[in-house]
């Protein structure tokens, strides 16, 4: 696996270069997305901004680096390739995409790993989506892809290569030795060389096979060992030497290490705490700094996250009684107080005491009646309230239909709309009366007003004024 070098995109104008960003610390953080189209090879490169906690990143010198790529359900299969370099900077990765990336359109879900002196950090995910091709390229076979064996194979065929022209040269030696004796002995001479050179081809592309083959090994194991997220919210990964999953020391979700009573003592304790130390200030909840979440970034500093304390509702504080005597027919006013400090007045009608029932003797006082739902509308023509003769009950379907009880009411009474007087806010204004027919004992208001309440409600009456 070879050591990250400079991989100047600018000597390189032919790829087409797409962008995005990771963090090493806000894992919850997402770059720009990244469309490619199912078929895309080679020529496209994407350019990864690299990121710690929001400052940027500069990779070590001596570290490897390696893009772990899932590829689209249903494919069960990963692509684990080391990257084309770094910019001079070192503080973005290059990765070049393949053709075995590409096999399948939908989201690729990937990360960008660093091996620093035999430690493995991984990034936050690359959004990367593969676009569906509408006549998709055939042939490509959907399997894993591990990019360092196919450049050790390569490597060891090139050897091998570089020892059988060696063997060659060797023979064109010995052929020009016969010439002459001078011309033989530096021939002599030439092919012992160039036969120790063969040796060299031939044991160098034997260890890059043996090389090939751990690479392939090791490539193998980590695909099949995906890291896990274990029960302490850490990111844990495979170790082949060790066989086992070994805890990375990196947060894969959002918890709390440590709590404080306040920012200033978090401040204060900021050198005991090491980077990626996730803190919450727990103190009273009306604390304005109550549940706010922080974390300790690689500078010292302390970065805010999130506000766990979510919004504040707002309740009753108390109900007053503010003005009026709650005399019958009277209107009494309640003051309603919020606990954001907000004052509602609240006008109440006093009706009399007991049932309410109106009589026929033209007193006033305070009538309740429930307005009840009905599907069948009257059509306008049947009958008016100045209108005679007035129908029956039974005649009468409408929208809502109004009860008040009156007692000592007969179908033989005279009312008509303009004698029924509303309590002020009562839902009067809702209504459109169009026909009031008198019963035994009751008044029926009738009314084809297609405002549709979703449920029964009761209006009050004020006065009944009868003829």
């Amino acid at each position: 696996m070879p050591v990250l070098e400079v991989w100047n995109v600018d000597e390189h104008p032919n790829v087409i270069v797409h962008t995005t960003q990771v963090d090493f610390i806000d894992r919850d953080t997402l770059g720009p997305p990244v469309h490619l189209v199912q078929g895309d090879n080679r020529l496209p490169v994407i350019e990864v901004s690299l990121y710690y906690g929001g400052a940027e990143y500069k990779v070590p010198a001596g570290a490897y680096g390696n893009i772990r790529w899932k590829k689209p359900k249903p494919s069960p299969y990963y692509v684990y390739n080391p990257l084309l370099g770094l910019n001079e900077e070192r503080t973005k990765a290059y990765v070049q995409v393949t053709e075995a990336m590409t096999t399948n359109d939908g989201p690729a879900p990937a990360v960008i790993e660093f091996i620093v002196d035999g430690d493995v950090g991984m990034s936050s995910y690359l959004p990367v989506f593969i676009d569906k091709n509408p006549v998709a390229p055939e042939g490509i076979r959907d399997t894993d892809e591990y990019k360092s064996l196919l450049d050790y194979v390569q490597n060891a065929h090139d050897y091998a290569d570089a020892a059988e022209e060696s063997k060659r040269q060797a023979g064109i030696s010995e052929e020009k030795a016969k010439d002459s004796e001078n011309a033989a002995l530096a021939s002599e001479k030439a092919a012992k060389a160039s036969e120790d050179a063969a040796a060299a081809s031939e044991a160098a592309a034997k260890k890059s096979e043996d090389s090939a083959a751990a690479s392939a090994d090791t490539a193998k194991q980590y695909s099949g060992h995906p890291n896990k997220v274990g029960d302490n919210g850490n990111w844990w990964a495979w170790n082949p030497d060790r066989q086992e999953f070994e805890d990375t020391g990196d947060r894969a979700c959002l918890n709390y290490d440590i709590t404080y009573p306040s920012i200033d003592a978090m401040e204060a304790d900021a050198e005991n705490q090491k980077p990626g130390t996730v803190a919450i200030i727990s103190t009273d909840i009306n604390v304005e700094d109550n549940a706010k979440t922080y974390i300790k970034r690689a500078d010292g500093t302390w970065g805010f996250l999130a506000d766990l304390s979510g919004f504040t509702g707002v309740g009753i504080k108390n109900i007053v009684w503010t003005s009026g005597n709650h005399a019958p027919g009277t209107m009494d006013v309640y003051t309603i107080t919020l606990t954001d400090g907000r004052e509602i007045p609240v006008s109440i009608y006093n009706g009399n005491d007991g049932q309410g029932v109106m009589t026929l003797n033209g007193k006033k006082g305070a009538l309740e009646i429930v307005v009840k739902m009905h599907e069948v509308a009257v059509p306008h023509d049947i009958w008016k309230a100045t209108e005679s003769p007035k129908p029956t009950l039974g005649d009468l379907t409408a929208e809502w239909v109004a009860e008040i009880a009156a007692e000592g009411m007969t179908t033989e009474h005279e009312i008509m709309p303009g004698d029924i007087k509303f309590a002020s806010g009562s839902m009067e204004s809702y209504t459109q009366w169009r026909w009031i027919v008198p019963g035994e004992g009751v008044i029926y208001l009738y009314s084809d007003f297609k405002y549709t309440p979703e449920e029964d409600f009761t209006m009050y009456v004020k006065e009944v004024v009868l003829q």
